[in-house]
């Protein structure tokens, strides 16, 4: 467990970063299939990478969703000791601003 938080410019870099790659993703996911399979050294076919990257169910965003879900089982199961009012409860405050859940 972090002692304490880490400098309010390295988390605000962190964040520009994510938003940065988000657009990214969304500009050009052809490139990004073939990003990931460079990276990782994947075996995968490209066709393969590009449709899941495509497929519209998948959705690679900064902004929280549907994790009211799993914040409500796990205040059942007593990992967290209070149930949230809203999902924003459990995320920073550049997170607030999207639609998110």
């Amino acid at each position: 467990m972090l002692s304490k938080k880490p400098p309010l410019q390295t988390y605000q870099a962190f964040y520009a970063a994510l938003a940065e790659a988000e657009q990214i993703i969304k500009a050009d996911k052809t490139a990004v299939a073939k990003a990931y399979i460079r990276v990782e050294q994947s075996k995968l076919p490209l066709d393969l990478v590009e449709k899941i990257v495509q497929d519209p169910e998948i959705d690679f965003t900064i902004v929280p969703q549907r994790t009211s879900i799993y914040a409500d089982k796990l205040q059942e199961l007593g990992v967290l000791k209070n149930k949230a009012a809203s999902w924003k409860d459990h995320f920073f405050e550049e997170a607030h601003g999207g639609d998110g859940s």
